[in-house]
C-alpha cells in the first residue's frame, strides 16, 4: 500500500516537469525538407510517330491495271497481278485469232463446195447459219417452182423441208392436208415458213462432196472451241481486275503501322490453278 501511494505521489509530481518541455521536441506532424539541388521538372511524354496515309487511289489504280495498286501500297505482290494481267491478255489474244482463223477456214469451205453448186453471189451468213450447215447437209430450196407464189420445199430431209413440217404441224388441223390457199391457217403457215426458211442466196449442199463436209464440221467445232476459250480468258481478266481492286481497298482500311496499338496484317493466298480455264 505505501508502495502504490509513493508511485502515484512521483507520477504527480512528474507532470509539471513533462508540460514544461522544449518546443519541438515532441512535434505534432512530421516535416518534409525538398533541398533546392532536388527541384521537381516536369516531363513530357514524347508524341507518337505519324503514320503516313496511304494513297486513297490505290483501288482505282488496281482496277484500271491490277497490280498497281498494291505497288502503290508497296506490297510485293503486285508482280503477280501484274503477270496474270499479261498471260491472260495473251492467251485471249491468241485463241481469238484461232478462233477468227478457222472461221474464214469454215467459211470458205462452205463457199467453195457446198454454195458453189448455185448462182452467186454468196454473202457470208451469220453464226446461225453455218451452225444450221453443220447439223444439216442440204437446205433445200425456198421456192420449188418458179413464178407465182412461194412453193415451199417438201423434202423433209432437208432444212427447208423440216421447216415447212413445222409450220404445217403448227396451224394446220391436218399437217398432211392442205387448207384453201388464202385461208388463215395456209396464210399463217407461209409466213412461218418464209420467216425461218434459208432463202434462195444462201442456199447449200454437201452431196457428193463428204470429205468437205466432215472437214468443214471439224473446222467449225475448233473455231467454236476458241471462242469459248476466249471468253473463259476474259473472265479471268476481270476477274483479275476485280480482285486486285478489292485486294488495294482492304489493305488501305486496315494497314496501320508496325508496332503501334492495333496493327493488323492481312495476308491470303490466290490459288490460281482454280480460276485459270482448263485445256
Amino acid at each position: 500500500m505505501r508502495a502504490l501511494s509513493l508511485g502515484v505521489v512521483m507520477m504527480v509530481a512528474a507532470l509539471p516537469a513533462l508540460a514544461q518541455g522544449a518546443p519541438g521536441e515532441f512535434p505534432d506532424s512530421p516535416t518534409f525538407v525538398i533541398p533546392p539541388a532536388a527541384g521537381l521538372t516536369r516531363r513530357e511524354s514524347s508524341a507518337l510517330p505519324r503514320v503516313p496515309r496511304p494513297e486513297w487511289w490505290a483501288p482505282l489504280a488496281s482496277a484500271a491495271v491490277p497490280g498497281s495498286g498494291q505497288a502503290v501500297l508497296g506490297q510485293k505482290r503486285w508482280l503477280p497481278y501484274l503477270a496474270l494481267e499479261v498471260w491472260a491478255w495473251l492467251q485471249y489474244i491468241d485463241v481469238r485469232r484461232e478462233g477468227s482463223r478457222r472461221r474464214r477456214e469454215y467459211q470458205s469451205l462452205a463457199r467453195d463446195v457446198a454454195r458453189s453448186r448455185y448462182p452467186g453471189p454468196y454473202p457470208v451468213g451469220d453464226f446461225e447459219y453455218y451452225e444450221h450447215m453443220l447439223k444439216n447437209a442440204e437446205s433445200g430450196d425456198f421456192d420449188r417452182l418458179a413464178g407465182g407464189g412461194i412453193d415451199p420445199e417438201t423434202d423433209t430431209t432437208t432444212y427447208n423441208g423440216r421447216r415447212w413440217l413445222d409450220a404445217r404441224r403448227l396451224f394446220w388441223e391436218d399437217p398432211n392436208n392442205a387448207p384453201p390457199p388464202g385461208s388463215p391457217a395456209y396464210v399463217s403457215a407461209l409466213e412461218f415458213y418464209e420467216v425461218n426458211a434459208i432463202p434462195t442466196e444462201f442456199r447449200w449442199s454437201w452431196r457428193l462432196a463428204q470429205v468437205e463436209y466432215d472437214m468443214f464440221r471439224r473446222t467449225i467445232v475448233r473455231s467454236n472451241v476458241a471462242y469459248k476459250r476466249s471468253v473463259e480468258y476474259l473472265g479471268v481478266i476481270i476477274a483479275n481486275h476485280a480482285l486486285s481492286s478489292v485486294d488495294a481497298f482492304v489493305t488501305l482500311r486496315l494497314r496501320t503501322r508496325e508496332g503501334m496499338p492495333g496493327y493488323l496484317r492481312l495476308e491470303g493466298e490466290l490459288p490460281m490453278a482454280s480460276i485459270l480455264p482448263r485445256h
